[in-house]
């Protein structure tokens, strides 16, 4: 099943929202409120709100956007991320339920941003600068490869 975060909002959002902190991943070692807000940290990047310098080389980038953004590789299972050291971040919401709520507008203020930025390219950390259509590839690739760490997604 493939995910449309930004026109199909209120059902990812609903799914999300079916979780509980005591589910355990597939794959990983986030907790369900960790991967929400984990998820919430790439909607702020792409919607203009943090400023982060690409963390590889520019070949690398390029070679990532083509197989991820342009391709149709998913999002590998057990990617680590440059500077995660492959431990759990401290939480900053207090619940699940807040993390969420976070989410939702993050998701808001991305279509916000583009709306009143529409020529914006944020910054990607692994894959350079993107473009509004190349960030709604990302986060539906994104937010399905964490919807299936928790097994969210529905046989239609």
């Amino acid at each position: 099943m493939a995910i449309d975060i930004h026109n199909e909002r209120k059902k990812a959002i609903d799914q999300l929202r079916s979780l509980n902190e005591t589910v355990k991943p597939v794959f990983g070692i986030m907790t369900p409120h960790h991967m929400v807000e984990h998820l919430g940290e790439t909607v702020i990047m792409s919607n203009g709100k943090v400023e982060l310098p690409l963390m590889v080389d520019e070949n690398k980038a390029l070679a990532s956007k083509e197989k991820i953004i342009d391709g149709e590789a998913p999002i590998p299972k057990g990617i680590v991320t440059p500077g995660s050291d492959q431990k759990l971040k401290d939480l900053r919401f207090k619940s699940l339920d807040e993390a969420i709520d976070k989410l939702e507008k993050g998701l808001e203020a991305f279509d916000d941003y583009f709306i009143n930025n529409p020529n914006s390219k944020p910054m990607h950390p692994m894959m350079g600068n993107l473009d509004h259509s190349e960030w709604i590839v990302f986060h539906n690739k994104h937010f399905k490869h964490h919807f299936e760490q928790f097994e969210l997604l529905k046989a239609e």
